[in-house]
């Protein structure tokens, strides 16, 4: 698997028609992991079925109904339902946004293949005294009180006609039924604030208006992303959806303040391009039955029961990648004593068979541990930029893509050579504004003795395969998901490692004259070896 690094700011996935999780730079991308919102071990196990939730009457499909059918048959109408769309959009001024075509001729019409029903907002919902202008609300359209818009139906039209209606009988209402009429009024108010307590949310905006962005009119006070996000923060609802019938994105109450979470779909592609196996995972994902019934708690709903259990799977990766840390600081440990046979600490002594020794080689080897961790999260965020000259000769994440590619594993230095280059273009303001990416030129990428020895690129990718992949028993391996990690996480991960120092013991091998291994006894007395074979030749100064 090739990860693409085309997208700035996510983890960039694609599905083959075979529901294989792959990675291709070349393929245009359809679905963006923003913030850690799921996992992609968890996307990949949905695109398989082997989620909860992903049987044909867990649709509301009848039995017998072939769930592959269904959908199959849900993209075909969706397709025709598209170009129609396009081909309305064709006949307005560049200027026009769009909004009433986008929610009238494509994102309603598309909602309701998957059962949605949206109620459309006259007014804007009000959360403790702030006002939101959400487009839509989600409802289960039983009847009653509870307007549905249906697929097709020109509900700004019916908005419209709906104001003139009540003004005209405003306006001919008898003066003793006005009071009867405000509290009439307010109890509907009342009714339609406790509806939007846990409604999903569903704001629409137009086809030409950037999720991102502020309207040109500067109304609303927020992009459409920031003001779902906004209030599901501040309202009782879990999960929202944002869309300018381009991009979908799904978002969750979440209290980051800086960081967006959210999955993206790239609709445009997916029809434009015919990506059935792509519309599947967003059938599997987004259908309504995925989301919060009325009335029922949002936290029962089969997209929490998904966000919880990819928080728990995080839980695990985490611990995989201490153990996989400590693996990675054994190998890089061996490497660099076998291809640098004069390795040096400091301009004062060398590295010897004393245990006073150890510490300073292996608190080298953290840090350099460390600045891998560092790009790795700030690569998969899209934090250093988009420079493809970076990313393919310079940046962290090709050492990834190298892990899985066998005839890379050679007896070379180039790989480390040019992550030598990487830390002094990273320390010095001009040359990292050349490549396009933020200067580090903090403590974590000072010089230390260690960057001038070398390792082969076999040594540095078997150690970096352990921080690239965990595995679970006999489990196929997976992708670490750093972009879903945060800095507090690989905080832990570092001083866990910080907290147990090694010793140097010299022991007898017949394979080899000479060993060293480094002894850490942690505060249960348990004991972890790290073994660095030395070079027949090595000898210390």
């Amino acid at each position: 698997m090739t990860k693409s690094l085309t997208l700035p700011r996510s983890q960039v996935l694609t599905f083959s028609s075979s529901h294989a999780l792959t990675f291709s730079p070349s393929q245009a991308l359809t679905l963006r992991l923003e913030g850690g919102l799921f996992s992609p071990d968890l996307l990949e196990a949905l695109a398989a079925a082997d989620l909860p939730g992903q049987k044909p009457q867990d649709f509301g499909l009848p039995p017998g109904r072939s769930l592959t059918a269904e959908i199959a048959a849900v993209f075909s109408d969706a397709r025709a339902l598209w170009q129609v769309f396009q081909n309305r959009l064709e006949r307005l001024p560049a200027d026009d946004l769009a909004t009433s075509e986008t929610r009238e001729f494509w994102v309603i019409p598309l909602l309701r293949m998957l059962d949605y029903d949206l109620r459309y907002n006259a007014r804007a919902l009000d959360v403790d005294g702030q006002a939101y202008p959400i487009s839509h609300l989600v409802v289960d359209g039983r009847g009653g009180e509870q307007e549905s818009t249906r697929a097709g139906e020109h509900e700004n039209r019916r908005a419209r006609e709906h104001e003139n209606r009540r003004a005209r009988e405003h306006e001919n209402r008898r003066a003793r039924e006005h009071e009867s009429t405000r509290a009439g009024e307010q109890e509907s108010i009342s009714r339609s604030h406790a509806l939007t307590l846990s409604s999903t949310p569903v704001h629409i905006v137009g086809y030409r208006q950037e999720l991102g962005r502020l309207a040109p009119s500067g109304r609303p006070r927020l992009s459409p992303h920031a003001l779902l996000q906004e209030y599901l923060n501040r309202s009782e609802a879990l999960w929202g959806i944002v869309t300018n019938g381009r991009t979908l994105r799904l978002l969750r109450d979440s209290t980051f303040v800086r960081r967006q979470a959210y999955v993206e779909f790239d609709l445009e592609t997916i029809f434009a391009e015919n990506r059935f196996s792509d519309f599947v995972l967003l059938y599997r994902l987004l259908h309504r039955t995925r989301l919060p019934a009325e009335g029922a708690r949002p936290e029962d709903c089969l997209l929490e029961t998904y966000y919880q259990q990819s928080l728990q799977q995080g839980g695990r990766v985490r611990e995989r990648l201490r153990d996989g840390v400590e693996q990675a600081i054994t190998i890089l440990a061996n490497g660099f004593l076998s291809s640098s046979p004069a390795l040096t600490l400091s301009p004062s002594h060398a590295l010897t068979l004393s245990p006073s020794h150890a510490l300073p080689l292996y608190q080298q080897l953290l840090r350099l541990i460390y600045r891998f961790l560092f790009l790795l999260v700030a690569e998969e965020r899209g934090l250093m930029g988009q420079n493809p000259i970076y990313l393919e000769h310079y940046g962290i994440s090709r050492l990834r893509r190298l892990c899985e590619n066998r005839a890379a594993y050679t007896n070379d230095t180039d790989l480390w050579l040019s992550l030598r280059a990487l830390w002094k273009v990273l320390q010095d303001e001009k040359m990292a504004a050349i490549l396009g990416v933020p200067p580090l030129n903090g403590e974590l990428f000072a010089h230390q003795e260690l960057d001038d020895a070398v390792i082969t690129n076999r040594d540095l990718l078997s150690a970096f395969w352990y921080l690239s992949f965990y595995q679970e028993g006999s489990a196929p391996p997976r992708r670490i998901n750093y972009a879903a990690l945060d800095t507090e996480e690989l905080g832990s991960v570092y001083e866990s490692l910080l907290e147990l120092p090694p010793a140097i013991l010299l022991e007898m091998h017949r394979q080899s004259p000479e060993i060293l291994r480094w002894t850490r006894v942690g505060e249960e007395r348990r004991v972890h070896r790290f073994a660095i074979t030395l070079h027949p030749n090595w000898s210390p100064r």
